[in-house]
């Protein structure tokens, strides 16, 4: 394609390596959002279930560490004091949602900028000053180039 205005000539345009490089585009937006719907599937399945020692108490969380089942596969429970029986239950519990954090993570990792420790988000360990700059200078993100 060639562009002229005002009789001189602009642009001489290659329409078909246009097209090739827009098939392109769409080729790898494609295969991207292919990976999405993969990840997004076998995170909406994790399960994770961790068992105390001694067969106290096994806990199975969901994706986002939400608590489906409590279960005492064996009478070892009634060993502990009441307290001990809570402590073992929530410690427990927090072990089974930090294995789901890690598994989240995992499978986001090839959605993720290079260098992003999604983990260390997710548990509130990130270092946000190097994430977010304070001394970020955002003069001129906004404004359009001149031509």
């Amino acid at each position: 394609m060639v562009v002229y205005l005002s009789g001189q000539l602009i642009e001489v345009i290659d329409v078909s390596s246009l097209e090739e490089q827009l098939q392109q585009a769409f080729d790898e937006f494609e295969r991207r959002r292919g990976v999405a719907v993969d990840i997004h599937r076998q995170l909406a399945e994790i399960e994770v279930t961790v068992t105390a020692p001694r067969n106290v108490v096994s806990v199975t969380v969901g994706q986002h560490g939400q608590v489906r089942s409590v279960q005492f596969p064996t009478t070892a429970y009634r060993r502990l004091t009441p307290s001990e029986l809570a402590a073992t239950v929530m410690d427990t519990i927090a072990k089974a949602q930090a294995e789901s954090r890690d598994k989240m993570a995992e499978l986001m990792a090839p959605m993720t900028p290079p260098g992003f420790d999604l983990k260390a988000m997710m548990d509130g360990t990130a270092n946000l000053d190097a994430l977010l700059p304070k001394d970020f200078d955002g003069s001129g993100f906004f404004e359009r180039p001149t031509a």
